[in-house]
């Protein structure tokens, strides 16, 4: 490594080592660490004399003790073979595994930096879901989410990464992705912890939604290929995308663009999955939880995974199934997702009591659309298909013309054509350059687009 010379020393090398590795063992995160390590000489030799001590350090400070596990065993899952699979999860799963002390500098940058964006996403999950929230604060103002909240909505979407890397890797093996999941994946983690992943799942489709339908709306071949709108997590082009992991939803989050969204979701034919994270929680509807024996108390007999956490989340959960017949390991109903919007199982339990959460019956909390209202969506419902089959019979045609890209009803001038021209009826002239088409006569695809124009004419 070469350092730029200098005449002089700046006043931060005329420090002790020991107060340069403090500064250095202060930074915010090991990127940080890495531009300051290798600024001069001095600092790289103070660095390297302790090397995994500053990297721990900075580590333990960015992360935090209550998530670091998490974060290791999301990067160890990343590394796993198909025979470790099973093993991984019986050895990290039946009890929390401590964070290790000593961390290669490889590793502690892609943690680090994963880090990063889970803190994006958890200050956006708290954002929406403290807006989506039925109650409110007695001082009418919000109060945002206490460290023990965000370690646990941290925890929560790294598990959705440690999932994605299980689950998503080996696909030839459908029989034991499905069923098996259970056994090894949801079976150690209380119920509550359990649904902590549904509100992220949730959170996580309504990131994707938007812009998956924007492109199922106006792109060409989307289009004739009848690419359908989604509506919810059932849809299995949103699975596929959700299974590309926590990185990749980022970068869909941060997208400001329709060309930069597009450039992130689309392909051709978008890919599907009926294997990830939704399938298996509707699978689970089969999957009951026992009751101890006393049916006052009706406690889960579940160990929980967080040993120590707040006590909130597991009375949310009991709350929100207290008056179900039977109690199922993931509820995919809407009446459940409605709870999930504002996260029930991740707030603590002095948050949960300050807005009276306890005192109202669960039920009451859900908006339940009257009958016009389901009548007025119903027809709204019709009305949008028949907006999206007709969409499709245009597309299809532009699509057979020569056409592609963005496609708008009443709004045709941004259709690009094949070899970059722009439509061949905006100039006679550029048809005339056509090489199949003879003079005045045109051109199978010209007289296919010579029709549209017409059609669009009239």
């Amino acid at each position: 490594m070469k350092f730029a010379a200098s005449s002089s020393k700046s006043p931060i090398e005329l420090l002790p080592i020991e107060t340069q590795q403090a500064i250095l063992s202060s930074l915010t995160d090991i990127a940080s660490l890495q531009q300051c390590a290798l600024s001069c000489p001095t600092l790289y030799s103070s660095y390297k004399a302790a090397e995994k001590i500053i990297i721990s350090q900075v580590l333990f400070k960015q992360i935090g003790i209550g998530v670091l596990p998490e974060a290791v065993m999301a990067l160890s899952s990343s590394r796993l073979k198909f025979i470790e699979l099973e093993s991984f999860t019986s050895a990290n799963f039946q009890k929390r595994q401590p964070a290790p002390e000593v961390y290669t500098f490889k590793d502690a940058l892609l943690i680090s930096n994963f880090h990063l964006i889970v803190e994006f996403l958890t200050r956006d999950f708290v954002h929406k879901a403290l807006a989506a929230s039925p109650f409110m604060e007695p001082s009418g103002l919000v109060v945002p989410a206490t460290p023990t909240e965000i370690d646990r909505i941290q925890r929560a979407f790294y598990m959705f990464e440690i999932y994605r890397n299980i689950f998503t890797r080996h696909y030839f093996n459908r029989q034991w992705r499905s069923e098996a999941q259970q056994g090894m994946f949801f079976q150690y983690f209380s119920a509550w912890q359990n649904e902590q992943l549904a509100c992220v799942h949730d959170y996580l489709v309504q990131i994707v939604i938007p812009g998956f339908n924007e492109i199922a709306a106006h792109d060409v071949l989307w289009g004739s290929t009848n690419i359908k709108y989604a509506t919810g997590p059932n849809s299995q082009h949103i699975q596929a995308i959700l299974s590309q992991g926590l990185a990749h939803l980022h970068e869909i989050a941060m997208a400001d663009s329709y060309a930069a969204r597009r450039k992130l979701m689309y392909k051709p034919y978008p890919p599907w999955c009926d294997l990830f994270l939704f399938p298996a929680m509707f699978f689970s509807q089969s999957v009951f939880y026992p009751y101890d024996l006393n049916p006052s108390e009706r406690i889960v007999l579940k160990q929980d995974f967080y040993r120590g956490d707040d006590s909130g989340p597991e009375y949310a959960w009991r709350w929100g199934r207290f008056y179900d017949a039977v109690v199922i390991l993931f509820d995919s109903t809407p009446r459940a997702r409605q709870s999930r919007r504002w996260a029930y199982v991740m707030w603590d339990r002095r948050r949960l009591d300050r807005w009276g959460v306890f005192a109202q019956r669960w039920s009451d909390t859900l908006v339940i659309p009257s009958r016009e209202e389901r009548e007025l969506e119903r027809e709204e419902g019709e009305r949008m298909h028949a907006e999206m089959i007709s969409s499709w019979k245009r597309r299809e045609v532009i699509h057979l013309a020569g056409g592609y890209g963005w496609w708008e009803a009443g709004d045709e001038g941004r259709v690009e054509w094949v070899k970059g021209k722009s439509s061949p009826w905006d100039d006679e002239a550029k048809r005339r350059d056509c090489d199949l088409c003879l003079g005045a006569v045109r051109c199978a695809p010209h007289r296919l687009v010579l029709k549209i124009k017409t059609d669009v004419d009239c």
